[in-house]
């Protein structure tokens, strides 16, 4: 699928997830109290209707805003060009004309952000680079975030960071475009929101050496089979949005050491898999750990996402229906035996085919590190997991219902 035709399906998207409800000024929204940080750019937002309540009575502040659907709102703020009635197609033509891109099926993120609203702006060249420890300095977004900080449109998360890979809501969306087109306001860091599926309570467990090592939870919500551990319907990209809120918080960067329980080296994380009763039923069924290793770190995300209770997993029986959140076993094809496991994580456009397709990530096995992987490996199309070679095999467990 073209870019063209991605960013066509997802601004129609965008409409059908609440864009064009009846404008109302910020104070009438229930989750929009006058106290709230984000009112004065939500009134302004809805007074200039480029941004609208996604029900009559809510704005949803908090709710993550794609990229998709920031693109929509420029395009309102930049005057509606080409507009001829037809919303969709007038935005679809502006984005390509300006050159505006991003991984239109997830959420939009602050670098993100910032470089498309920096794009929108003519790309003006900042007075000086700011200096941030999780900006690198050869960075595609740091002109674009240096020129943001500097212009007043945003600032820092806090200890010299700037969070460039967490989600921005719709509230710190409409709250930058406001810095950006309409009346200034005092810039004040913004809080980055952490998911509430994430239990960051001290938790340890001991391994047969008595070696204490860190076991991270996740929250099992009680939601009921058929929704996602954030109450959501079971749809694919509610899924990928769900597993990109889980990379973007930061507790599993990219090279973390992702341990095994048995081993001593520090650091030695692993998924502490109490009452995690649908990946302990994978554990069972394919013999191998579904706490220490890759196993832990794909169980860690299917239970993120899926829930650790609900949504029984199965196998796949047609391995070309794999979808985003689905995990892959590799059994060596002559005795069976699992050496590695791996979860769905994205879809990915290979650097050598140009063709999107999916890409997986893992924890590289025991004592290896958490790998989120890019465009330049593990990009394959469904039909690449059909069968196998002479050394593996796949298998493909699903916990999307049957």
């Amino acid at each position: 699928m073209n870019k063209r035709r991605i960013v066509s399906l997802l601004l129609a998207l965008a409409l059908c997830l609440g864009l064009s409800a009846p404008a109302l000024a910020a104070g009438k929204f229930t989750d929009v109290p006058p106290t709230s940080p984000f009112a004065a750019a939500i009134d302004w937002a809805v007074e200039k209707n480029i941004a609208n309540g996604t029900t009559p009575t809510t704005f949803e502040p908090g709710k993550t805003c794609s990229v998709s659907q920031i693109l929509r709102f420029l395009w309102r703020a930049s005057g509606r060009p080409g507009d001829t009635g037809n919303e969709g197609k007038a935005v679809e033509a502006w984005a390509a004309e300006h050159n505006l891109w991003g991984d239109f099926y997830q959420g939009c993120n602050r670098a993100e952000a910032v470089w498309l609203i920096w794009k929108i702006k003519g790309e003006p060249a900042p007075a000086k680079e700011a200096n941030f420890s999780d900006v690198m300095t050869n960075s595609m977004y740091r002109t674009a975030i240096s020129w943001a900080v500097e212009a007043g449109i945003t600032q820092g998360t806090g200890n010299g960071t700037f969070s460039p890979a967490a989600f921005c809501t719709r509230g710190q969306i409409v709250t930058f475009l406001y810095r950006a087109y309409g009346d200034s306001l005092a810039v004040a860091p913004e809080a980055v929101p952490r998911p509430t599926t994430i239990d960051v309570s001290s938790n340890t467990v001991t391994d047969s050496t008595n070696h204490v090592i860190t076991s991270w939870t996740v929250a099992d919500n009680g939601y009921p089979t058929g929704t996602l551990n954030n109450g959501q319907p079971i749809t694919e990209e509610n899924v990928c949005a769900l597993i990109k809120e889980m990379k973007d918080t930061g507790y599993w960067p990219d090279g973390m050491v992702w341990g095994d329980t048995i081993k001593t080296t520090l650091p030695n994380n692993c998924y502490n898999t109490k009452d995690a009763k649908q990946m302990l039923e994978l554990s069972n069924r394919i013999d191998t750990s579904t706490r220490g290793g890759c196993g832990g770190f794909a169980a860690l995300v299917s239970d993120y996402v899926f829930g650790k209770t609900s949504n029984p997993i199965r196998r796949l029986e047609d391995n070309s229906k794999v979808r985003v959140g689905d995990i892959m076993v590799y059994r060596y094809s002559d005795t069976n035996v699992v050496w590695h496991v791996t979860v769905f994580t994205s879809y990915e456009v290979s650097e050598l085919t140009g063709e999107t397709g999916l890409n997986h990530s893992d924890a590289g096995g025991v004592n290896g590190v958490i790998t989120w992987r890019g465009s330049g490996s593990g990009v394959a199309q469904p039909e690449f997991f059909l069968g196998g070679n002479s050394v593996s095999r796949y298998e493909i467990w699903t916990r999307y219902p049957a």
